[in-house]
Parts: structure tokens; sequence; C-alpha cells
């Protein structure tokens, strides 16, 4: 991977993060729609993704990915932040976006724009055995309810249950998820209105 130049902007034209505040806890916790990302909080949270890619084997966030993941509206990115600090985030993508995909056709819902496919959910492993990944959990499946979607879904490895909800079911497992030679099943969550 191609170390980052510290002084090569990733987000020129955001001087600081354009966020909604969707909760807050005090002073030092809030939960935030991120519309558009500026060049610290990018780099904090590829850093995040750095650490959590070293504990589980997941990909971590490059200034490229970071870039197409954190595009709203076209994606919903909501993060965690602690003491001014993104923790965790969760990025969900409209479930047609993944047309060009075989897996999506699994979906009974694909095409209708009800669903929003969870990309990305992330935490710092500082705080993996804390309560902010339920919390940022919670207000993630609120959000997309209250701005219309009736389903969230996504992809996770067989035997990990979904921190989302306890409430989801399974659609379809697949042997050999993109030829990791791992067993994931593809899930369905119904959103409350």
């Amino acid at each position: 991977m191609m170390k980052q130049n510290s002084s090569e902007s990733l987000f020129a034209f955001d001087k600081k993060s354009q966020v909604e505040v969707l909760a807050q806890s005090g002073a030092n916790f809030q939960i935030e729609l991120i519309k558009s990302l500026d060049d610290s909080d990018s780099q904090e949270l590829i850093a995040m993704s750095l650490l959590a890619a070293e504990l589980k084997k997941n990909p971590p966030f490059t200034p490229a990915t970071v870039r197409q993941l954190f595009n709203y509206p076209k994606t919903y990115p909501v993060i965690a932040r602690l003491n001014g600090s993104p923790i965790a985030c969760i990025i969900g993508v409209p479930l047609e976006y993944y047309n060009k995909e075989s897996w999506v056709k699994c979906d009974k819902h694909w095409g209708d724009g009800t669903t929003i496919y969870t990309q990305v959910e992330l935490v710092n492993p500082r705080f993996r055995n804390q309560n902010y990944i339920a919390v940022l959990s919670r207000m993630y499946l609120n959000f997309l309810g209250k701005r219309g979607f009736s389903y969230v879904s996504g992809h996770i490895k067989k035997g990990d249950s979904c921190s989302l909800s306890p409430n989801y079911q399974v659609i379809k497992e697949f042997d050999n998820w993109q030829n990791s030679y791992q067993c994931f099943d593809y899930y369905r969550i119904v959103l409350l209105k």
C-alpha cells in the first residue's frame, strides 16, 4: 500500500467535515451523518481501519476507498465520535449500486430502492468491548428507517452475529464468499418506521 504524503490532501475542498448530528450524549460523544469529509477525519478513519485490519484481516481504507465510501447522498456514512475523534463507522450503500454482482439477485427487494447494503462496519479496536458500536448501530438503523428505507442487508461471516440487530434473518449462504474460502451469510434486517 502506498504511504499517504502528509501534505497531500484527500479532500482539498473540505476545511472541516460537514456533518448532521444524529445523536449526542454530553459534550464528548456524538453520532454523525458525514455529508463531506475533511483530511483530518479521513486520516483518522484510515488509521482506525489499519488497526482493525490487523485483527480481522479485513482490507483497510485507502484514500481512494475513503473518497468512494464517504460520498453522501450516494452513500450513507455514519460515524461515532468521542472527544472529537472518529471511533466507529457504518457505511451503507443502496443495494442497486451492486447491479453487476451476481449475489445481489438473491435479494427479492433488489431493484425497488428500499434496501441499504451495509458495506462497512468498523470500530477502533480500543473501543471494541464498549457499547459505542451498539449505540451507533441503533442510530444507523433508525436514521435509515426515517429516510424511508425498509431494509438493511449485508454479508457476515458464518458464525458471527450481526451487531446491527439481533433480529436479522439469513437470506442466503455463500460457501466461498468472494474467493475467500470462507462461508458468509447474506442477511436482511426489517426497519421499523
